[in-house]
C-alpha cells in the first residue's frame, strides 16, 4: 500500500520508519532565497532546486511558488511570494503569511545556502534510492515481468536520479551567451599556449588541425581495418596532445592492448626501436639511460589507464568521476576499442541483434559526453567485406557505410575519420611496382569525409601522412589541390600521389 508522511508519498508496505529528510535545511534555504533572492549565491541554489527536493508540504509549496516568480523573471521577496501561493490557492495550506514569517526569521543569512542544499538534495535522492528499490523488489516477487526489462528500468531510475546529473545541462540562457563571450570573444586561444582558455587543441599537422577539431564536448571515431595502425595513430594523436599541452588528462581504456604496449609503442616514436625489439629488450645497454628518460617523460602526463573490459554503461560514471577530479583540465577518454567492451558478450540479452548492441554502447557514450564534457576518442573497425579484392576499383576508400555499427555511429559521432593504410591491401599493391610501390606502402590516408565541421568538397578530407608504423611515426604531406607543389618530394612521385586518388 502506499503510506504517507508528513506530505511525501512513499510506495512502502510494513515500513515504520520515516523516510530521510532534513526539515531545518529545507527552512534555511526557503527563508535565504525569500530574503536575499539576489545574491550570488541564491541565484546559483534557484536554478537547481525543484519542488521534489523538499519533503515537508508546505515547503514544496513554497518552492513551487518561488520558482514560478523566478521563470518569469519576478521579484522574489516576502510579499511576492505570499501573493504567488494565494493565487496558487495555497496560502492557507502553509499557515497564511505568518507561516513564511516564521521561516524567514529563522534563516540569518544565505551564506550556507550550498552546504544546506547539499543536505537536502541527498536527503532526497535517499528517498528516492527507498521508493525505485521498493517497487522493484515488488516487481521481483510478482514474477510477472520480463527479468531483462526489469533490470533495464531499475537502472534507467537510478540513473534518472543520478546527482553527476544534477550540475550538468541545467543553464539559462542568459548563462550560455555570457559563456560564449568569455570563452571566444574575451578571450584570444592563441594567447594561452598551456591554460585552460585555449579552446582549439591542436597537433602540428596543418591540414589535420584544419579539419580536425580537438575540442571539448565531442565524440571522434577513428574506424579502418584490422592492422591498418588505428591504435598507433591514436597512440600518437593522445601523446602529442599531452606533450603540447600541460593541461591535457587522459583516460585510457585500454582494452585491446596493455598499458605497456601503449608505452613502448610510445618510445619507439623516441628511440626508433621496433615495441617488439623493446619489448624482448633487444637493443644495446647504451640505450638504456635514454630510454629512462623518456619513460620519466611519460611518467609526467597525467594518464589513468583501464585495461580490464567493461560495460559501456560503466563508462559515464569513471569518466565522469576522473573529470570531477579534473575540473580545470581538458579531459580525453580514449575507447581502444569498441568491440572489445563486455556489452559484446550480451548477444543473448539484445536476441541475437548485433546493432542494437552497437546502438546501445553509441548511446551510453553519448551520455558519457553529456556527463563528462569531455573529448571522447573511439577505435572501431570496418566490416569484413570492405577488405573485399572487389573494392580495389574505388581504392578501398571507405565510407560510413562501411564502419561497424554504422546507424549509431553516424547519429552520435561528431566526426568519423576513416583511416586507409595501403600497405594491408596486398592486391593493391601488386598493382604497382618499384618507387610507386615503396610510397604506397609508407602512406597513411585520415579521411574525414562527410563528418567534417566544414563545407568542403568531400575530396578536401583526404590526409596525407608518410607514416612508419614500425617507430609510430606520421608526417603530414601537403596535399591541397592537384596544382600545389609538394616540397622534397621529386615530380615523378608528386604526380603520382595526385594521381593516386581517392589516396
Amino acid at each position: 500500500m502506499d503510506r504517507k508522511k508528513k506530505g511525501v508519498t512513499i510506495n512502502v508496505d510494513n515500513l515504520s520508519k520515516v523516510p530521510p529528510q532534513a526539515i531545518n535545511a529545507e527552512e534555511t534555504i526557503l527563508g535565504a532565497i525569500i530574503l536575499e533572492s539576489d545574491t550570488k549565491k541564491c541565484k546559483r541554489i534557484i536554478k537547481y532546486i525543484k519542488e521534489d527536493y523538499f519533503y515537508k508540504e508546505s515547503h514544496r509549496y513554497i518552492c513551487r511558488a518561488i520558482l514560478e516568480l523566478y521563470n518569469n523573471n519576478e521579484t522574489i521577496d516576502l510579499i511576492t511570494v505570499a501573493e504567488r501561493l494565494r493565487r496558487l490557492q495555497l496560502l492557507d495550506s502553509i499557515g497564511g503569511a505568518y507561516g513564511l514569517t516564521i521561516i524567514i526569521n529563522r534563516v540569518s543569512s544565505s551564506q550556507n545556502i550550498a552546504a544546506h542544499f547539499g543536505i537536502v538534495y541527498q536527503k532526497y535522492i535517499e528517498r528516492k534510492i527507498i521508493e525505485i528499490c521498493y517497487n522493484t523488489s515488488n516487481k521481483c516477487f510478482e514474477g510477472s515481468i520480463d527479468t531483462f526489462k526489469l533490470f533495464k528500468d531499475f537502472k534507467d531510475e537510478i540513473e534518472s536520479i543520478n546527482p553527476d546529473k544534477l550540475l550538468k545541462g541545467v543553464e539559462s540562457n542568459n548563462e550560455m551567451c555570457n559563456n560564449f563571450i568569455s570563452m571566444y570573444v574575451d578571450e584570444d586561444p592563441s594567447l594561452n599556449s598551456s591554460a585552460v582558455g585555449i579552446q582549439r587543441y591542436e597537433l602540428g599537422h596543418r591540414r589535420f588541425d584544419q579539419f580536425i577539431t580537438m575540442s571539448f564536448n565531442k565524440i571522434i571515431l577513428i574506424s579502418g581495418h584490422i592492422g591498418s595502425g588505428k591504435s598507433r595513430f591514436t597512440n600518437h594523436i593522445v601523446t602529442t596532445m599531452a606533450d603540447k599541452y600541460k593541461d591535457v588528462s587522459i583516460k585510457w581504456l585500454s582494452l585491446e592492448d596493455s598499458k605497456e604496449d601503449m608505452l613502448r609503442i610510445y618510445l619507439s616514436s623516441k628511440v626508433f626501436y621496433k615495441p617488439k625489439e623493446l619489448k624482448e629488450r633487444r637493443f644495446p645497454n647504451s640505450l638504456r639511460p635514454v630510454l629512462r628518460d623518456w619513460v620519466n617523460h611519460f611518467n609526467k602526463f597525467d594518464i589513468v589507464w583501464e585495461t580490464q573490459s567493461i560495460y559501456s554503461s560503466n563508462i559515464a560514471d569513471e569518466f565522469a568521476s576522473f573529470c570531477e577530479d579534473r575540473k580545470d583540465r581538458f579531459n580525453i577518454l580514449v575507447v581502444d576499442n569498441v568491440m572489445s567492451l563486455l556489452d559484446f558478450l550480451q548477444v543473448d540479452k539484445f536476441r541475437g541483434d548485433r546493432n542494437a548492441i552497437y546502438d546501445h554502447v553509441w548511446q551510453n557514450l553519448l551520455i558519457t559526453r553529456q556527463r563528462s564534457g569531455g573529448l571522447i576518442i573511439c577505435v572501431h573497425h570496418f566490416n569484413a567485406d570492405q577488405k573485399n579484392p572487389k573494392n580495389i576499383e574505388t581504392g578501398y576508400r571507405p565510407l560510413d557505410v562501411h564502419i561497424k555499427g554504422t546507424e549509431g555511429s553516424t547519429r552520435i559521432v561528431n566526426q568519423s575519420l576513416m583511416i586507409n593504410n595501403p600497405r594491408v591491401h596486398k592486391d593493391l599493391l601488386a598493382q604497382y611496382k618499384g618507387d610507386y610501390k615503396e610510397v604506397l606502402k609508407h602512406m597513411f590516408i585520415v579521411d574525414a569525409g562527410k563528418n567534417r565541421d566544414d563545407s568542403n568538397d568531400d575530396d578536401t578530407g583526404l590526409i596525407h601522412f608518410y607514416a612508419n608504423h614500425d617507430f609510430c611515426i606520421f608526417k603530414e604531406i601537403e596535399l591541397l589541390s592537384p596544382q600545389d607543389a609538394i616540397k622534397n618530394i621529386d615530380e615523378e612521385t608528386k604526380n603520382f600521389i595526385m594521381k593516386a586518388t581517392p589516396f
